[in-house]
């Protein structure tokens, strides 16, 4: 199988390149409650490191000031493990997105891709202001 082979990662390859406007990549994952950033692949920081870090940390914060919940906030290789060809190294990279994150939601292991149902509204609940935090970054921070 070779990147982009099926029609829906090829549409949001050619989406995402043919948009260069866009200006957030965010892929939504479950399960262990991460903002992870690019690199995964490398030890060495990607130039925009700074401002990625901080935008997530923004974030993060936004998100567990409604139900408490704490994310971990960093690259792959330093907060978890090496990893290659994840959407948003490729989303920096290769389409110029700064902000290129791969956010994994609840929970961190307990109950794994089996969450329980009393725990999706408090996701969505404590997801959605840290993307507001992600566009009022993108508004306060224009590149």
């Amino acid at each position: 199988m070779a990147p982009f082979s099926e029609p829906e990662t090829r549409g949001i390859s050619d989406f995402v390149l043919n948009h260069p406007e866009i200006k957030v990549y965010l892929a939504m994952h479950s399960y262990s409650q991460l903002w992870i950033s690019p690199w995964g692949f490398d030890y060495a920081r990607p130039p925009h490191y700074h401002l990625q870090n901080a935008m997530a940390l923004a974030a993060e914060s936004a998100s567990r000031a409604v139900h408490g919940v704490q994310y971990r906030v960093g690259r792959s290789i330093e907060i978890l493990y090496a990893v290659s060809g994840g959407a948003r190294d490729w989303a920096y990279d290769k389409a110029g997105v700064t902000y290129s994150y791969t956010v994994e939601l609840r929970d961190t292991g307990r109950y794994g891709f089996l969450l329980p149902a009393d725990q999706i509204i408090p996701t969505a609940e404590e997801t959605f202001p840290a993307y507001l935090t992600v566009g009022q970054w993108i508004l306060d921070h224009p590149q």
